[in-house]
């Protein structure tokens, strides 16, 4: 699943410096007893962090619920206008 992922997202893999001059804030959050989203965001973290694309990565208590999203979007909306 890892190479088709980078296959099918080819562009954004191909050059990492230019990937990371045009995306300004590549931000990913997850809490750890998130059974939803289960281990997609730890892989791309993962792959993103092979192939060089600057990014966050953030592991709240808690799971796919409303009280992370607001936390979420608390955190991230302050990144956006910086």
């Amino acid at each position: 699943m890892h190479s088709d992922f980078v296959q099918r997202n080819a562009a954004l893999f191909a050059d990492p410096k230019q990937t990371n001059k045009q995306i300004r804030l590549f931000w990913i959050a997850v809490g750890k007893d998130d059974r939803v989203v289960g281990n997609g965001p730890k892989r791309l973290t993962e792959t993103l962090t092979e192939h060089k694309i600057r990014h966050e990565f953030h592991v709240t208590d808690g799971g796919h619920t409303w009280v992370n999203w607001r936390l979420y979007l608390r955190d991230f909306s302050k990144l956006l206008f910086r």
